[in-house]
This record gives C-alpha cells, structure tokens and sequence, in this order.
C-alpha cells in the first residue's frame, strides 16, 4: 500500500513539473481519456480529456512569455484500495516573474480519484475548490 500511495504522490510531483514547464501536453497525460473536472474556474464541469486539455492548453499558453507559474502542494494525503485512490491536497499556484518575484498567487484545494491502469496512475476525477468567506466571496489567499 505504501508503494502504491508513493506511486500516487509522484502525481503531484508531475503536476508541478509539468506546469512549471507550461507543458500542457505533459499535463494533459496525466488525466485519464474519460476525466470528469469539477474546476475553481469554470461553472460548467469538463466531461472528458478533450474538454480538459482545451482548459489546460489555454491556461499555460496564456501566460505572458516572460513568466512562468508554479504549482506547489501541500498537506498532501493519499490512500489507495486495488487499482483505485485518491489524493487530497493544499494547492498554492504563483505566477513568477523574470526577476524571480511574485506577480500573483491563490491557494485552491484539489482532491483526485485516480485509477491504475497499464499506462500508471491517471487522474480519472479532479474537484478544486476555494473556502467561502462570510462576505460569500472566494478566500484564494491566506496567510
């Protein structure tokens, strides 16, 4: 099991490489073809890879050349039962300008189902969110 849970935390790992890398493609691979995405960004959720790497596409490729963002995630939590887990985690997302400082962030938190199949470990449901705060407005960054 711990192997298996290692396994699943490697994903994040590849998230963040990917993103920091503005690898939509590389992003893109680590979703199962029939992902269902339930986005902070969007209200409509994305039905299947297609849709999600359209998202995914239009996000990295959107970034001013000269910057790049990073994914860093923390209070990451894992389980895995068979060829089924799941992983849930603190995401903290900045945008990084060229002199190395921060342009903007937000926190998101992000819980996946993932499924084995003979390809590793794919993301087969994602739901981020962000806290409501008492004015019923989006708290994206804390302390």
């Amino acid at each position: 099991m711990a192997q298996m849970d290692d396994e699943i935390a490697a994903l994040a790992q590849a998230y963040s490489d990917a993103v920091r890398a503005k690898d939509w493609r590389r992003l893109a691979g680590l979703y199962a073809k029939d992902v269902q995405v339930f986005d902070t960004w969007n209200v409509q959720p994305h039905q299947d890879l297609t849709a999600w790497r359209a998202n995914l596409e239009g996000w990295l490729t959107g970034l001013n050349a000269d910057e790049r963002v990073e994914a860093a995630f923390d209070e990451v939590r894992t389980s895995s039962h068979g060829d089924m887990g799941f992983l849930h985690a603190r995401v903290t997302y900045r945008a990084i300008g060229p002199a190395g400082e921060t342009l903007r962030w937000m926190h998101n938190r992000l819980s996946w189902v993932v499924v084995r199949s003979k390809d590793g470990w794919r993301v087969t449901h994602e739901h981020t969110s962000v806290p409501i705060g008492p004015d019923l407005k989006g708290v994206l960054q804390g302390e």
